[in-house]
């Protein structure tokens, strides 16, 4: 049958029209729309996140929460849920469903208004990707056209997968990955059922079907999911039957932090986002510190148990705070209190002699007895335990706040501590830091003491002036005179007495037992006979600087200057190493994405430097040999406790007992522990009481991996007798005749030295001292 030539005319320009058209939108296509190249090179915008050396999660920094998954790891049930829910033909069709658009255009047609079920998945990867949520018909036909694209060059599972880690899933949730933990605190492989269609309800409206902000239609959503897989046979009856009865248990899990070092972690991140910008929350970066798990988590819980414990030794505090008469108000009043460290704020009710009747925020009523606040009714504000109870009503009124904790299942009163600390511990071979722990609840208080709190060293600065006597002239062996003072103050000409804290003069004293015996004045008149500003010259090599660091006065033998724990620690460190000082660094290793190490110039606390000697070999072991005897005999008795050989260290209590340090050491781990108010208030208590018994519960961790070893003795050293009141050679064998280490370059004469000593000493002194 021959066509007329009208018709064939028709066929032949309707063809080439078609063909034309054909050919116009395949160059619209690859010439104009996007590279679907692009969607396998995207990298997704990953928060930041933190990690120890071992691979223990710290923290997570950015506003979109994101843990991106491979599809050969995405369980079965996730993959049947999303497609019975966003696209059921998702396997057969070509990008574009066009059953649903006829459905959607008949829809349009009859009520007039547009079908939300069109789009298909991989219509969905176009606009989110490429295009914005504008609904106009030109994006649309982008959409449809980019989708055929995306079909042509990419598989279905390369397509659903890129589907899964990019769609918004409520609260900061982006991908199904990072869904399962912010709502389950799970893996993805660890989901039931309905919490797989609860995941796959959510991308149509996050928000609104979200299953905090509204549960009701959360619930309705996952039932639809679940009926919807039952159609598809995904899913037997038995099946849905137990998931449709199944409860809802979402609620929001924060990152699934692993170790506590949150003042490390805000250092890290300070840090990159000055190298970065804000980008550094977007860049998917994996830090890895120096800290060591185990080694911070002792840090932590140490810090804790030692404040706790010195709160409570001090007595109950009164509330500052008064709740209204109208106890219906209490529970919001009560629930706006945040929970430090499970201590739960609860209202005072009634108050006996030793019983005490509190709301909780949730309106139960919970009765103490004297056995539940016993520290509170024995204890007085000086620190010494009362002979007697005290009466809780003369601290405590009705409407009260304070604090419960449970232990053994019972609840205790307990208060949240106004004293304060800090502790670090870093490795004096390299500088990296071990632990870092800024204060007592960084989410209370994020200021971080371990490296922002400038207090005075006090008696943790001695070994630096006695380091420097041993490198000008002086020895273990040398004596002076351990007698009161005055000073005359440069400044405004008054007159300064300064004194050792027990009052009591030991006189002539050598130096080995003025620093074991910790002796102020010894310290002053070794600084006065070396000269102020030759000891500084010396000092400033283990990193202090300046006039608040290192006064220009003879109070700087005493401490008076400002250090942080930190610059404490690294200043110590020669001691342990044999005289060289690191830069601290927390930073081990950046990488990206793709798991690429990354090097980030700038970045302070990633600059690994070569050590640098500060202090000689003989300098450093002669002070070690002193500093091992302030354990042995002296205000570090206590970490006898350990039973280690190879410790030494250094108690710090300042004037008015406002600061307390210990600083101690082995060869593997220095570490420092500060405790004090934060408005300088007094403590009450010395070091040895305070931040020792602190150091040692994290040393008991600290040192499980470190071998008891002795500090190995440096060519140079030799040991001769001296005598005990002159510090000179002898070969008396007598009470006053003892044996001593020193350098060989530095040894005493046999001659009698006492009065040289004394004559030098006291006409440098003369006018200063009266």
């Amino acid at each position: 049958m021959r066509l007329s030539p009208k018709i064939s005319k028709f066929i032949f320009f309707t063809g080439a029209f078609c063909f034309l058209l054909f050919i116009s939108v395949f160059c619209y296509s690859v010439m104009v729309l996007p590279s679907v190249s692009v969607l396998l090179e995207d990298e997704f915008q990953v928060p930041m996140r933190i990690y120890t050396t071992d691979g223990d999660l710290i923290a997570e920094f950015g506003e979109k929460h994101r843990l991106p998954v491979q599809y050969s790891e995405i369980p079965q049930r996730m993959v049947d849920a999303i497609v019975a829910t966003e696209d059921k033909r998702f396997f057969n069709h070509f990008g574009v469903d066009f059953i649903s658009i006829i459905r959607a255009v008949k829809e349009l047609a009859i009520t007039g208004k547009k079908s939300q079920g069109a789009s298909t998945i991989t219509m969905q990867v176009a606009r989110n990707f490429f295009l914005s949520k504008e609904k106009t018909y030109s994006r649309k036909i982008n959409e449809i056209l980019l989708s055929f694209k995306i079909e042509y060059y990419l598989t279905k599972k390369q397509i659903l997968e890129l589907y899964l880690n990019k769609i918004f899933l409520g609260h900061r949730a982006y991908g199904i990955k990072a869904a399962a933990r912010n709502y389950y605190g799970k893996d993805l492989n660890d989901l039931s059922l309905a919490q797989y269609a609860m995941l796959a309800g959510l991308p149509k409206a996050p928000s609104s079907n979200n299953p905090i902000a509204n549960p009701h239609k959360a619930l309705i959503r996952r039932n639809y999911v679940l009926a919807s897989m039952l159609s598809l046979n995904y899913i037997t009856n038995e099946e849905y039957t137990d998931a449709i009865g199944a409860p809802m248990t979402e609620r929001i899990y924060g990152p699934r932090v692993q170790v506590a070092a949150p003042h490390a972690a805000e250092l890290v991140r300070r840090d990159l986002v000055n190298v970065f910008g804000k980008q550094a929350y977007t860049l998917g970066l994996k830090v890895y510190t120096t800290i060591d798990s185990k080694i911070q988590t002792a840090a932590v819980d140490s810090l804790t148990k030692g404040v706790l414990s010195y709160d409570k030794r001090h007595g109950l505090r009164s509330s500052t705070f008064t709740l209204p008469e109208d106890r219906s108000l209490w529970p919001k009043i009560l629930k706006s209190i945040p929970t430090v460290n499970n201590n739960y704020p609860a209202g005072v009710i009634k108050v006996g002699s030793d019983t005490l009747d509190v709301s909780m925020s949730d309106g139960e009523i919970i009765s103490l007895t004297a056995k539940d606040m016993e520290w509170a009714l024995y204890s007085n504000i000086d620190g010494h335990k009362s002979t007697t109870p005290n009466d809780i009503s003369n601290i405590l009124v009705p409407g009260n706040i304070v604090y419960l904790t449970q232990e053994n299942d019972r609840w205790q009163l307990t208060q949240n501590p106004g004293v304060d600390g800090a502790l670090v511990a870093l490795n004096p071979k390299n500088g990296a830091i071990l632990a870092l722990n800024g204060g007592y609840h960084f989410y209370e208080s994020n200021f971080n003491r371990a490296t922002q709190a400038k207090r005075q060293m006090c008696s943790l600065f001695k070994p630096f002036v006695f380091s420097a006597a041993l490198e000008n002239g002086f020895t273990l062996a040398s004596v002076v005179n351990d007698s009161p003072v005055v000073v005359k103050d440069n400044g405004d000409n008054e007159l300064w007495r300064p004194n050792n804290v027990n009052l009591r003069f030991l006189g002539p004293t050598n130096l080995r037992e003025a620093l074991v015996k910790s002796r102020n004045l010894v310290a002053v008149r070794i600084l006065d006979s070396i000269g102020i500003q030759i000891a500084r010259d010396y000092i400033k090599s283990f990193g202090f600087s300046g006039e608040l660091e290192m006064p220009s006065s003879l109070s700087l033998a005493l401490g008076s200057g400002l250090s942080s724990p930190l610059q404490a620690t690294v200043a110590y460190s020669p001691f342990a190493n044999g005289g060289n000082i690191f830069q601290p660094y927390l930073i081990a290793k950046i990488v990206d994405q793709s798991g690429k190490q990354i090097v980030i110039p700038g970045s302070r606390f990633s600059q690994k430097l070569q050590d640098k000697r500060v202090i000689s070999e003989t300098n450093s072991y002669l002070i070690n040999s002193v500093l091992q005897d302030v354990i042995k005999r002296g205000t570090g008795r206590r970490a006898l406790a350990l039973k280690r050989e190879d410790l030494a260290g250094k108690t710090g209590t300042t004037n008015d007992q406002k600061d307390a340090w210990f600083c101690g050491y082995n060869q593997d781990i220095v570490a420092t522990v500060w405790v004090g108010f934060d408005n300088s208030a007094s403590l009450y208590e010395y070091a040895s009481q305070l931040a020792l018994p602190i150091w040692i519960d994290f040393m008991k961790v600290a040192l499980n991996s470190s071998e008891d070893k002795a500090f190995k003795q440096p060519p140079g050293i030799v040991t001769a007798k001296v005598n005990y009141e002159s510090g000179m050679l002898t070969t008396a064998d007598d009470n006053n005749s003892k044996f001593e280490i020193f350098d060989v370059k530095n040894m005493p004469s046999s001659k009698d030295f006492t009065k040289t000593m004394k004559k030098d000493s006291m006409q440098d002194l003369s006018e200063l001292f009266g």
